[in-house]
């Protein structure tokens, strides 16, 4: 009698032993997605913070502020964005390159107002206007840009 309930639970115990293991290997499965949705939240936040900070302070200087702390956030916003093209759609990281190349020509615009020459200064100072414009536009779009990417509803 005793044999026969040895020899049921010897034929219970491997496949409860995989049914174990499986439930393991699925939380473990679950528990990895998990943290790689929210590694790639962080990065993307990263981002978003760095652009959007770069944007504001380069949008509330006008064209004869001093611009070491917009240089400092564009070069934060520059470190912050080296990942995008692999953290974004190919639409939203050429609009993150429309940033990034507009702030490049900002310190040229800057050198060439300080040059002096009364020809071009006017010119130099209708460049930065536009591009303290551009910037201000990309500030509207950036929200829309980065909602689909950090609403967390949306995260799985």
């Amino acid at each position: 009698m005793w044999k026969d309930y040895v020899d049921i639970f010897s034929a219970l115990l491997t496949p409860t032993i995989a049914l174990i293991t499986t439930y393991i290997a699925i939380q473990q499965y679950r528990r990895g997605r998990a943290k790689f949705r929210h590694e790639l939240y962080d990065r993307r936040l990263a981002v978003f913070k760095a652009a959007s900070n770069y944007l504001s302070i380069a949008t509330r200087y006008g064209t004869t502020e001093n611009f070491d702390e917009e240089e400092k956030a564009f070069r934060e916003f520059l470190a912050a964005n080296l990942e995008s093209r692999f953290l974004f759609d190919k639409e939203d990281w050429l609009f993150l390159g429309l940033i990034h190349g507009a702030g490049m020509l900002r310190p040229q615009y800057r050198y060439m107002l300080k040059s002096g020459d009364p020809a071009t200064v006017k010119k130099w100072e209708q460049h930065l206007t536009e591009s303290t414009e551009k910037h201000r536009e990309q500030i509207m779009r950036l929200q829309d840009v980065f909602v689909k990417y950090l609403d967390v509803k949306n995260l799985k």
